[in-house]
């Protein structure tokens, strides 16, 4: 049960966690982030967490990480034509190459 708790809740533990990093917990924030991810299975909420975690992973300085969740976004977008995880992928990567000084 406490997976299915975890799986259900996937998108409000990435606005949680979008919220520490606006109130400044930046540490809070990528804890948050990463506990959800690792309870997200069904591509859906992966695809819903992966947009939010690039910012906070960045924030955070944990660029290589941001980037896994970047191209795993990229990935999901390939699979899923939807414009809105295009545009997801797209800006995420995008955050990457500027953290990364490119």
């Amino acid at each position: 049960m406490g997976n299915d708790v975890a799986e259900a809740s996937g998108p409000s533990e990435g606005g949680l966690a979008e919220l520490r990093l606006a109130q400044g917990e930046v540490a809070r924030a990528k804890i948050a982030v990463c506990r959800a991810l690792e309870g997200a299975k069904l591509t859906r909420m992966r695809a819903t967490l992966l947009s939010p975690a690039v910012g906070i992973l960045i924030a955070a300085g944990d660029v290589e990480r941001a980037r896994e969740c970047a191209n795993e976004l990229t990935e999901i977008a390939a699979r899923i034509d939807v414009p809105y995880l295009r545009a997801a992928s797209l800006e995420a990567t995008g955050a990457i190459l500027l953290a990364e000084g490119d």
